[in-house]
């Protein structure tokens, strides 16, 4: 190697690798960087779930006032606690039949 910072590098580099502590830390640290990775995977994936439901919700929203929809303080309750599956059900319906659906 021409550049001796380089070789410097390299020897200091080999000679951690050798160092059980210093492999051990670096496994440590990958472990921590994936779970770390994983974590934000499944952060992301919930907030992109919550913000498809608050999407169905205001579009239900929106539909009950152009159709004269009440939506009563337990009709919004009721919203808050459904599931994207069931809003899209809930959405056709109205659609479909032009008043909230009696159970």
């Amino acid at each position: 190697m021409a550049n001796p910072d380089i070789r410097r590098a390299t020897e200091a580099l080999e000679h951690l690798s050798q160092d059980p502590k210093a492999r051990e830390l670096a496994r440590w640290r990958e472990d921590q960087l994936r779970l770390y990775r994983m974590e934000l995977a499944t952060a992301e994936q919930r907030g992109r779930q919550e913000g498809r439901q608050e999407g169905l919700r205001a579009a239900v929203r929106a539909l009950c006032d152009v159709l004269e929809v009440e939506l009563s303080a337990s009709r919004e309750a009721a919203l808050d606690t459904l599931s994207a599956a069931d809003l899209e059900e809930l959405l056709e319906t109205l659609r479909r039949q032009r008043h909230w659906p009696e159970h």
